[in-house]
């Protein structure tokens, strides 16, 4: 097992921390808030463990969301639930 070692600034705690595995990168996304774009579509707010210089993707302007959870079912899909509801399963 390769074990690595991040020093990153996030909100402690942090009000949500779940990873999102993409199949074309070595580590996971680790999905800390979701904001609700002004069309509609849903941001994850995510730390990129891949990159050696730039950890955090960049926030969009948008509504920040608090989720009760984030699940990545399957490769290509991720449920949000917030507001004790599931808008969307894309």
């Amino acid at each position: 097992m390769k074990v690595q070692y991040y020093d990153v600034d996030i909100p402690s705690p942090p009000p949500l921390f779940e990873p999102i595995v993409k199949q074309d990168l070595e580590y996971p996304l680790i999905c800390v808030g979701v904001r609700e774009r002004p069309d509609g579509n849903l941001h994850f707010e995510s730390v990129n463990l891949n990159s050696l210089s730039n950890w955090f993707t960049e926030p969009p302007e948008g509504k920040r969301l608090e989720v009760d959870t984030v699940d990545h079912l399957e490769k290509d899909t991720v449920l949000v639930a917030f507001n004790s509801t599931i808008p969307s399963l894309f």
